[in-house]
């Protein structure tokens, strides 16, 4: 298992958290609140790698029927990861 602490920069905005890589998996946790802005600019810069990344957001799978309404899901990610 390797835990490695992460940043997406994006224009004048950055997103970071923590990325976990496991034998057959990985996840990523936020270390603030996402917005819909962030998943927006994701999707607009790789539509492929937004769909995956989503999939490994920590708790994405207690929001899976979200996923298409950005909104929807982002507010599901942060009830579910809120500490």
């Amino acid at each position: 298992m390797f835990i490695i602490d992460t940043a997406i920069w994006f224009s004048m905005s950055r997103i970071t958290g923590t990325l976990e890589i496991l034998d057959h998996s990985w996840t990523w946790k936020s270390d603030k609140k996402l917005t819909v802005s962030d998943l927006a600019f994701i999707d607009k810069v790789n539509p492929s790698f937004a769909i995956a990344f989503k999939r490994h957001i920590v708790g994405a799978d207690m929001c899976e029927k979200h996923v298409s309404d950005q909104a929807k899901f982002i507010k599901c990610l942060n009830a579910v990861n809120q500490v």
